[in-house]
């Protein structure tokens, strides 16, 4: 099954491009229904704890995706077309929930999630020099002063999306040789071809969300790494003071909308203060729907008018508490706080502490990152899917990394007194 799950997850920004040319229904989606079935059968044969634990989280996406669109509930019709929507999106978290339970597991989905971003990088840039050419893609004039090189979007249909995958690949790439049995030159070469790779995205891509989230990931990864040795309230006062410092920050930027304007026009000329207006007027049209229902958030007449403009609210949190309200953010916060507090946890095991460290890094990445992107498709799901599956596996075992020579295939035998 792990192999199944890897092509699953290769498969996901490929999805659209394989529906489009075949007609049918994307394979991911069939993938998915087939290791969403094997991955329930075998959680009964897994420990209690694992059991509960996912079941927990089934419960919670359940509860969220119906909470999400109980304002709709006066019409069924309408309000089952949103559930199937919503349950097809948000199921993707569920596959690598039910399908990780192992470290060597996790590995190999974190190395599927490098590749996806590989995939992303290489087609954003072959778009943008004009070698490849896509059935459905989008360009705007060049944000770096080079007319030959536009800025363009690949595989990926979310500039968000690719970020948060690269973000995740980063994180993982900055750990995985203090894991990794092969020899450190030939993980070295990988780092190297990743960020050449990850260059050449950037190029193609020139989004700040990108180079924002890319940054995000190596200061939370190393930040962690770091204060994972302090003493336990000088770790606990630091990582504390981190998060709330972006946290404010970030949420700062959302309501001081003409510094912003003025400080991004700077960086990306007229066009990007174009899309800064663009995404403030989206904010207020979000406040709006949840001051006059904040309960359960728009009602269907206001849906049914203004479906395109909720939808494409380019903040995780306002989109949600403007279509679902109140009760749908409730689950929401419980099911990324549970995460968050189990990774945290887990993290404290020299034994899970690399695995859990990148998952880290990616929820902080995330975090910050959804307050100006929408979330809520299948790839954003099935990254979060990934990262909260890192709370249920069991650690393998295996050889200390002190005790693998730099270089070495095999570990190096320890000497015994005499």
């Amino acid at each position: 099954m792990d192999w199944l799950l890897v092509i699953w997850i290769l498969s996901l920004p490929l999805s659209w491009i394989l529906s489009h040319y075949t007609g049918i229904v994307a394979p991911d989606k069939l993938l998915a229904v087939l290791l969403l079935a094997m991955g329930y059968l075998l959680l009964f044969k897994s420990t209690k704890n694992r059991f509960l634990g996912v079941t927990f989280y089934t419960i919670i996406i359940a509860l969220f995706i119906l909470l999400k669109n109980l304002s709709f509930i006066a019409s069924l019709p309408f309000f089952g077309s949103l559930v199937l929507r919503d349950a097809i999106q948000i199921g993707y978290f569920l596959v690598p929930l039910v399908c990780v339970s192992t470290e060597t597991t996790f590995r190999k989905a974190c190395w599927a999630v490098a590749g996806c971003a590989v995939l992303g990088c290489l087609s954003v840039f072959l778009v943008s020099i004009g070698f490849l050419k896509l059935p459905l893609e989008r360009f705007e004039v060049s944000r770096i002063g080079i007319a030959a090189l536009p800025k363009s979007i690949g595989l990926f249909t979310s500039y968000g999306d690719l970020a948060q995958y690269l973000a995740f690949a980063a994180a993982w790439l900055y750990v995985a040789p203090r894991r990794n049995r092969f020899a450190w030159s030939r993980l070295s070469v990988q780092r190297i071809v990743m960020a050449a790779i990850a260059f050449l995205g950037l190029l193609g891509a020139q989004s700040r969300n990108i180079l924002a989230s890319l940054a995000l990931a190596f200061v939370s990864a190393w930040f962690f790494n770091r204060t994972h040795k302090t003493q336990h309230k000088r770790k606990g006062a630091a990582i504390l003071g981190f998060l709330a410092a972006g946290l404010i920050l970030a949420s700062l930027s959302t309501f001081s909308a003409g510094y912003v304007v003025d400080l991004v026009t700077g960086l990306g000329g007229s066009t990007a203060e174009q899309t800064v207006k663009d995404r403030f007027k989206q904010y207020d049209f979000a406040w709006e729907i949840i001051k006059a229902s904040p309960l359960l958030g728009a009602d269907i007449e206001t849906y049914q008018k203004y479906s395109h403009a909720i939808d494409d609210i380019h903040n995780f949190w306002l989109k949600t508490a403007a279509q679902g309200g109140i009760v749908a953010v409730i689950p929401l916060l419980l099911l990324l706080g549970t995460t968050v507090a189990s990774v945290w946890h887990a993290g404290k095991s020299s034994d899970r502490f690399e695995e859990a460290l990148v998952v880290k890094a990616y929820l902080t990445v995330m975090f910050f990152a959804t307050l100006f992107y929408s979330g809520q498709g299948e790839l954003f799901w099935a990254l979060l899917g990934i990262g909260a599956s890192q709370v249920f596996v069991k650690a393998d075992s295996r050889v200390p990394h002190e005790d693998i020579l730099p270089g070495a295939l095999h570990p190096t035998p320890k000497l015994t007194e005499s």
